[in-house]
């Protein structure tokens, strides 16, 4: 006699409605944590015409906007011809030094923008700096840059030369030995082949870094706040601080340049999906036996590149790291080297008399901010992971909104949101944990909703033939098999969150003070050391959850 089949009970349709209603409300707070300050920004437009043409007439405005144009595209220039030919020389590499390079280079993404411009203001102060006065001992008279259009530009392509060469080296990797070895037979140079065969290649990767540098650069606010402000060379994103510090804040005109804001970010994030789908045109590995370039090269060239390489890896991240060290130890920073001391780091952590709030603030803010991203995106990605409906791609659409906004035009509708009712959040540090939710819930998105569909849909299908519903197959089975994902992305939003200035900045109040506002607050007041001291204890934090995230993101076997 057969065995009868047992079938299990399905959740019926009323269950599936109620559960898809109770998962679609955290999709609704995500669209009003992100779109009410945008809709707030051009609120202010629609509610005062006459000086919005007044301003747009204001000969001020033109002069800003070529400083910024000029500032943007030097920055651009300067960290595409540092990076690329790094990215190059180290893609050619797979020895251990190489690899030193790679993580030391990787490392200077712990360094915040205005702890960045700070250390290269101890290095290169015209009459203080510590390079600057080795510099006129050699040759006197000669003073290099640091303050406005030169410096700013200078330090800003430094800063963000690691982005390129992380980007770009992968790509350039990943062109196959036989078009090289193509090339060489046919009697090509190596500066033919670069030009004509590795260059075109990789040109989806090399326009997706240009425009994310080109962006970032935009939208600067620490390197231009720390080198341009003290000489009066204003761009875009300090004219907004200017305006908003004012007494009455002017938050007409700090709408008018964040909507600027607002359109170059949507221009370049359109450029960047327009670069990624472009990408299919340059397909490098196949299924072919694919190997990777083994050249053996002169020494000489061996020995120039290892210099090059070394040296962008001595000014792009070890200088920075090793100069906020030094004058964070020392009795006065233009001395070095001079006394040591530790009573820098004793008053900001112990004496400082705000320390204690900066503390509890930093804490609060860092802590209920993971935690709601994290949350947020394992609901939201959780609820659309599999549906390919108007609604879902509606939901996926609000990821790219939070990201595509310049920081500063997001923060200043933040702040025109959230100082009058219905949500008068301004004076509490709930201000900063709505903005950092909408601005750091697409670090989470990404890799929980890759995680989401890296599991088979066949678990779930198990699931619910087991009589279990969507919160218990979520709770039982997708999280704990997302756990190494979404502990690696928790560490990334902390690590953002932690080294924040802008919006910190432009948020804070007497009752709410982040570290990195109070870093702000010791280099406006000229305490330099105290200021070094402060982002020694921040790049200390940063580098723990750096190195954290790493080793959460590449472990395969922790979460197994």
């Amino acid at each position: 006699m057969p065995e009868a089949a047992i079938v299990m009970p399905r959740p019926g349709n009323a269950t599936i409605r109620g559960a898809a209603a109770l998962w679609s409300l955290p999709v609704l707070f995500l669209a009003i944590v992100i779109l009410y300050p945008i809709f707030s920004l051009f609120g202010v437009l629609f509610h005062d015409d006459t000086h919005i043409v007044a301003m747009l007439e204001n000969a001020r405005l033109v002069r800003i906007l070529v400083n910024t144009i000029k500032y943007t595209v030097l920055s651009t220039t300067i960290a595409l011809c540092i990076g690329l030919p790094l990215a190059w020389n180290l893609s050619r590499r797979d020895d251990r030094t190489a690899a030193a390079a790679r993580a030391l280079i990787a490392l200077a993404f712990v360094l915040p923008e205005f702890i960045y411009a700070i250390a290269y203001a101890f290095l290169l102060e015209p009459n203080t700096g510590y390079l600057t006065m080795l510099l006129h001992r050699v040759f006197p008279g000669l003073t290099p840059p640091l303050y406005g259009l030169v410096g700013m530009s200078i330090i800003t392509g430094l800063f963000c030369v690691p982005q390129i060469a992380i980007l770009v080296e992968p790509a350039l990797r990943n062109i196959g030995a036989e078009l090289d070895e193509a090339a060489e037979t046919c009697g090509a140079s190596t500066v033919a082949i670069l030009r004509r065969v590795t260059l075109p290649l990789a040109a989806p990767a090399i326009l997706t870094a240009a425009l994310l540098t080109f962006l970032l650069a935009f939208a600067s606010f620490g390197i231009p706040a720390a080198l341009g402000i003290p000489v009066s060379y204003f761009v875009l994103s300090t004219e907004v601080f200017s305006v908003v510090s004012t007494y009455p804040p002017q938050f007409g005109e700090a709408a008018i340049l964040s909507i600027i804001f607002l359109a170059v970010g949507l221009i370049a994030t359109g450029g960047q999906i327009y670069a990624t789908r472009l990408s299919n045109r340059y397909r490098t590995i196949s299924g072919k036996g694919f190997r990777r370039r083994s050249r053996t090269t002169p020494a000489i060239e061996r020995l120039a590149a290892s210099i090059y390489v070394w040296f962008c890896v001595l000014a792009v991240s070890v200088l920075p790291l090793l100069m906020i060290f030094a004058a964070s130890i020392s009795k006065s920073w233009w001395k070095m080297p001079g006394p040591v001391t530790l009573e820098h780091y004793a008053f900001v952590l112990a004496h400082d008399p705000l320390i204690v709030d900066v503390a509890r603030t930093t804490i609060a803010v860092t802590v209920i901010t993971t935690f709601g991203c994290i949350a947020l995106a394992l609901m939201v990605c959780g609820f659309v992971s599999g549906r390919h409906g108007t609604f879902a791609v509606l939901v996926r659409l609000l990821g790219y909104v939070a990201l595509s906004v310049p920081p500063i035009a997001f923060t200043i509708g933040a702040l025109l949101a959230y100082v009058k009712p219905p949500l008068a959040l301004y004076g509490t540090i709930w201000i900063l944990v709505f903005t950092y939710w909408a601005r750091f819930y697409p670090l989470a998105a990404g890799p929980i909703s890759d995680g989401f569909a890296q599991l088979d849909p066949a678990l779930i299908e198990a699931a619910h033939i087991s009589g279990a519903n969507t919160t218990q197959t979520f709770w039982r089975i997708q999280l704990p098999l997302m756990r190494g994902v979404t502990v690696a992305a928790a560490l990334v939003v902390t690590m953002f969150t932690v080294r924040e200035l802008l919006s910190a900045v432009f948020l804070q109040s007497s009752q709410v003070k982040m570290a990195m506002v109070a870093i702000f607050n010791y280099w406006d007041e000229g305490n330099l050391e105290r200021a070094a001291a402060m982002s020694g204890v921040v790049l200390a934090l940063c580098a723990v959850i750096f190195f954290a995230a790493n080793r959460f993101q590449t472990s395969a076997a922790w979460h197994r």
